[in-house]
């Protein structure tokens, strides 16, 4: 009787834990945190895939139930984990998930593109090859919680770093687009000043009289 006196306010938590984990929310917060910081590193945008996202849950339930962080070994998918833990409600955010990854740029030598232990989440969020992402949440009877994100193409791959992670400050390809139009036409309108004045043998000093209405 005593056990189970004690073992209820643990059943409760755990019960009020299930109805108040939003996996949507948290996979929509994870997807939208990716997006800004890929896009800040001037690659595409990742898009959800349904499949991804089961083979994710299975695996954040399978270490929910044996509240052990460790890697599936699946290499079909590049993967991210994250856990949690709380003495009371939900300890996990999709944006405290994914943000926890990206902060590992802060430790990322762009001088010198590889693997490292120590920056593998950050260089697996911003990776330019892959393309789809599944993510899966699942909390233990002990408040425990774990996040698991899939990736296909799979990231870090050895000696494509150089080519699949860059630096931050890059330019969109519509901003690119923008400035070779607007160098464009700065070009023209300088050639087509130096012809008129060449043609009309006028002085270049005389260029304020396009701007300035003559008075009558």
């Amino acid at each position: 009787m005593k056990n189970i006196i004690l073992l209820s306010p643990i059943f409760i938590s755990f019960i009020i834990q299930i109805y108040s984990l939003d996996v949507e929310k948290i996979r929509s917060d994870i997807l939208t945190n990716h997006n800004y910081h890929r896009k800040r590193h001037q690659v595409d945008e990742l898009e959800r895939n349904s499949e991804i996202e089961q083979v994710a849950q299975s695996y954040s339930e399978y270490l929910a139930s044996i509240e052990t962080m460790k890697h599936s070994g699946n290499g079909k998918y590049g993967e991210n984990l994250y856990n949690c833990w709380a003495s009371y409600g939900i300890c996990i955010t999709g944006e405290k998930a994914s943000q926890s990854w990206y902060d590992e740029v802060k430790q990322y030598n762009f001088n010198n593109p590889g693997f490292s232990g120590g920056t593998g989440h950050f260089t697996q969020l911003v990776w330019k090859g892959s393309k789809q992402i599944g993510c899966g949440v699942a909390c233990s009877i002990n408040n425990k919680c774990y996040v698991t994100c899939n990736y296909y193409p799979p990231g870090n791959v050895l000696s494509q770093f150089d080519k699949n992670v860059f630096p931050l400050g890059g330019m969109s390809t519509a901003g690119k687009v923008f400035l070779a139009i607007f160098i464009i036409i700065i070009i023209l309108l300088i050639a087509f000043s130096v012809f008129h004045f060449a043609y009309k043998k006028r002085k270049f000093s005389d260029i304020k009289y396009y701007f300035v209405k003559k008075k009558y």
